[in-house]
């Protein structure tokens, strides 16, 4: 069976988790015999920081590929909120994400 996952925000978060928002309330998994609905109430957001002479463009670009990078070498899921911000469900997944992102050169990682 196919269930949707309905999330649940608080109201101290930006639009950006609106939009995620949106996009997992049209996400679908499988489950076994049950519709379930899940709830996040909380998210948690890596930045990366570029050099200051670095194009909107290439920021888009490099955290995009962060984010695809982190779900093929590490089944991380990620969100991309903004050209700097990758949002996580979890807090594990964050701090594993900011380690596996970290030998990377053209940016610096911070914890929001």
């Amino acid at each position: 069976m196919q269930t949707l996952c309905y999330t649940q925000f608080d109201q101290s978060h930006s639009h950006s988790a609106l939009y995620l928002q949106q996009l997992l309330i049209i996400y679908k998994s499988v489950t076994s015999d049950y519709h379930s609905v899940c709830y996040i109430t909380t998210m948690y957001k890596l930045k990366l920081i570029y050099a200051d002479s670095k194009s909107q463009h290439y920021k888009e670009s490099l955290t995009h590929c962060a984010s695809i990078q982190l779900y093929v070498e590490n089944s991380i899921e990620s969100y991309q909120c903004s050209a700097t911000e990758l949002l996580f469900a979890r807090n594990r997944d964050r701090t594993l994400a900011q380690l596996a992102l970290s030998s990377n050169p053209a940016y610096e990682l911070v914890v929001v």
